[in-house]
């Protein structure tokens, strides 16, 4: 198969199964593949912000400490092939469509055995764990992609550490309608006899539920929030503080960054990683698309948080690092996200909401967005992404600041077009 025939595969694939009861479908098909979840350590991280920017912490850190380290995370912002990195190097095309295919071979001889055919995420999934078991990784940081209970991920056994990280209201309709039916199903990567690090910031229920998962299974529950954070100096340039008496620079903005970091240093230290790799592991995290800020003419701050706590999370980073600063919104998301709570919030901080829609199924249409964005600023209805982003740009004034957010798939259009140019 070609590159182009591989992704054309993947995105073929039905994205969600009708009768989502457990794994024994993707475990079936890694096993005709030679069982590559079963080869490595892993590092399993749940939960609904942050998980990805702790991903990033805990990879680097262990790069830095001489692992050959897997990372395997969703979705991506660009290219398809950085959902597939060893050492923060995506997956090259070529070897990407020679894991597909062979994917894809295991995958048609199981339906015509008579089985259900696989979906889009557990072909990925299967992709991952064939590529990282091919490049013989120490570790593979391994991200959740919808919840962790019934995730194609949780096919692993008991891994090096589990991570969960902040609990909110997101994928309800599959998760749980409270706190306590989310944290539930984030529970279900605690593997009896594991250790398990639970980051700061959670809900009381959503600790409740941590616990007693770690008590029943007989899992070391590791408690980020126990570990003191100095007095916090935050930047444009990102923060400077001490977690545990090991100081650090966090390169991503926001205060969340430090109860990410936090939870990442727990992690690490859990693994036996040396503080210094840890330091600067964490020191060297790139992580584009959230809270990333691009000095220029105007100046951009590009965020992927797309539910209730994520658009909080940005709006108190604007209120402490550009407090007086005018700002234009380019907002786009999916309609089946918090739409009615996201977008008012944003617009009460805006001076002008440009409404876009990314080329994505499940996109809100710019028109309806303008229309909620309305009684809070002036909203514009533009044609496309990149439309939204020059009218951004070319009507900022001096001193004004252009925020992109309420999509990963949004800012990953707005990242290939700042690339392009």
């Amino acid at each position: 198969m070609t590159y182009e025939a591989c992704l054309a595969y993947i995105h073929g694939r039905p994205r969600f199964s009708s009768r989502r009861t457990d794994l024994s479908k993707v475990e079936r098909l890694l096993e005709r593949l030679g069982s590559p979840h079963r080869q490595g350590r892993f590092v399993h991280v749940t939960g609904t912000n942050g998980k990805g920017s702790a991903c990033a912490f805990v990879a680097s850190a262990l790069q830095q400490a001489g692992y050959r380290t897997g990372l395997f995370t969703s979705p991506y912002l660009v290219r398809f092939e950085e959902r597939f990195q060893v050492n923060r190097r995506p997956i090259a095309p070529d070897e990407l469509a020679e894991i597909v295919t062979r994917v894809r071979a295991a995958e048609d001889q199981l339906e015509a055995e008579g089985y259900d055919g696989a979906t889009e995420f557990e072909i990925v999934t299967a992709v991952g764990f064939c590529y990282f078991a091919s490049r013989h990784c120490d570790y593979v940081v391994l991200e959740v992609g919808i919840g962790g209970r019934l995730d194609c991920t949780n096919v692993i056994d008991t891994p090096a550490c589990a991570c969960i990280m902040p609990v909110s209201f997101d994928h309800m309709k599959t998760l749980g309608g409270t706190l306590a039916e989310i944290a539930a199903e984030k529970a279900g990567i605690i593997k009896p006899g594991g250790r398990v690090v639970v980051s700061g910031g959670q809900p009381d229920e959503a600790m409740a539920v941590f616990r007693a998962a770690c008590a029943e299974r007989g899992a070391q529950l590791i408690e980020a929030a126990q570990l003191p954070v100095a007095p916090l100096h935050m930047t444009r340039q990102g923060s400077e503080c001490t977690i545990g008496g090991l100081p650090l620079h966090i390169p991503l903005l926001g205060r969340h960054q430090v109860t990410n970091a936090a939870a990442a240093v727990a992690v690490c230290r859990a693994l036996g990683l040396p503080d210094e790799a840890i330091a600067a592991g964490i020191r060297r995290t790139d992580w584009p698309g959230r809270l990333q800020y691009l000095p220029g003419s105007p100046d951009l701050l590009l965020d992927a948080g797309h539910n209730p706590a994520g658009v909080a999370t940005l709006l108190d980073t604007l209120d402490t690092l550009f407090p007086s600063v005018p700002v234009r919104v380019v907002m786009g998301m999916m309609h089946d996200k918090a739409t009615g709570v996201c977008i008012p919030a944003m617009a009460k901080r805006a001076v002008r909401l440009y409404a876009c829609a990314v080329d994505w199924p499940r996109a809100m249409h710019p028109d309806e967005l303008a229309q909620v964005a309305a009684p809070y600023c002036p909203a514009t209805v533009c044609t496309s992404v990149r439309d939204a982003l020059a009218r951004a740009r070319a009507e900022a004034r001096p001193g004004e600041l252009v925020v992109v957010c309420g999509s990963v798939y949004l800012v990953g259009d707005v990242l290939g077009i700042l690339e392009s140019e």
